[in-house]
């Protein structure tokens, strides 16, 4: 479905601003995701607006095997150069959420995120597409400053960020940090 909706849109978009008939765009529905290099390998869950609110203005899934999709950022892939020159157009970074607990006894998706190196890769399926991804750069950041920080806010095509919670001990109070991962999109 919303594939049509982007098909819709940039429809739209070529008798609005003038864009032209090829114009290739590649964006769908996450599905499921493979980080061998850390032994990721796991479905893949929207996650709405509507829940963010719900939740406090954060995504918290209720799930530690799956990945969460925030549908309100973008969708993986890229859209061809006309648009990508107008980056107001269509919003493109494509954000990934998952628990983590640096606990041995109990293992959940994204417990060991922040052992990705620059150079690994992540296997991305979608609806219809396939896509590999490449670690770009890994770093803890402050909780607090997580929604201010520019490397998580800037908005480039093909970029997908991998988020979780982050403590360096095990246990079960509340992180004050967060891991994030940032990959680009490898085109071949």
């Amino acid at each position: 479905m919303r594939k049509w909706i982007l098909v819709l849109v940039l429809s739209v978009l070529r008798c609005s601003f003038g864009l032209s008939e090829d114009i290739v765009a590649v964006s769908t529905i996450p599905t499921h995701i493979v980080i061998p290099s850390i032994g990721v390998d796991a479905d893949i869950l929207e996650y709405t607006n509507e829940q963010v609110w719900e939740n406090g203005g954060v995504v918290n899934p209720d799930y530690m095997d799956k990945v969460a999709w925030w549908s309100g950022g973008g969708t993986p892939g890229f859209i061809a150069d006309e648009i990508v020159d107008n980056p107001e157009i269509i919003d493109l970074t494509v954000f990934f959420y998952g628990h983590s607990s640096n606990n041995d006894d109990r293992k959940v998706v994204f417990d060991d995120l922040d052992l990705l190196r620059i150079g690994d890769q992540i296997f991305l399926s979608t609806e219809s597409e396939e896509f590999i991804y490449s670690v770009e750069d890994v770093f803890i950041i402050s909780k607090a400053d997580f929604t201010s920080d520019s490397r998580v806010l800037m908005d480039s095509p093909g970029r997908l960020l991998l988020i979780s919670c982050w403590r360096s001990w095990s246990g079960a109070a509340p992180t004050t940090d967060n891991v994030v991962v940032i990959t680009e999109l490898v085109v071949n």
